[in-house]
């Protein structure tokens, strides 16, 4: 725990844009989460915002 608390206070650091905070459950490898589903959108503009907003943290031109 207190490694995941170290890890998450790092990942936060800075004057950066983030979407979601970093827990430290984030980072401990033997914890139960659930599974990560992807996200479509019907639309492939609004998809490519979206991917280049969680990768890059950008906004589309």
């Amino acid at each position: 725990m207190r490694a995941g608390i170290v890890a998450a206070t790092v990942a936060n650091y800075g004057n950066r844009e983030l979407r979601e905070r970093a827990k430290p459950s984030n980072f401990m490898a033997f914890i139960e989460r659930e599974p990560e589903r992807p996200i479509l959108l019907p639309d492939s503009e609004a998809q490519s915002a979206l991917i280049l907003s969680a990768v890059f943290n950008r906004k589309a031109a």
